[in-house]
């Protein structure tokens, strides 16, 4: 049977390739715990192997949030009568 660490995280601002780094490791997770619980065939590890999927992916989701967070557009309010001013980027 695998023992997983915990799934790599980012840091709060991640840029390109710390996500694309942490999504790949986070997919390897996920791709070795389906192919050893397809061939072992044993229904206890393959309910485990369905938790640490679960686990890595919610780690996937939240990886993808932070970096959205971190690069979306900051949009402040104008008023109508004002000239609209180009978007700020952190």
């Amino acid at each position: 049977m695998i023992h997983d660490s915990e799934p790599p995280s980012l840091l709060p601002s991640p840029g390109p390739r710390e996500l694309t780094h942490s999504l790949n490791n986070l997919l390897t997770i996920v791709m070795a715990r389906a192919e050893c619980s397809l061939v072992s065939g044993d229904p206890e590890e393959m309910r485990q192997a369905l938790e640490s999927i679960l686990e890595a992916s919610h780690a996937m989701a939240e990886n993808v949030r932070n970096y959205a967070r971190a690069h979306s557009a900051r949009v402040a309010p104008q008023a109508l009568s004002q000239p609209i001013q180009p978007l700020q980027r952190p």
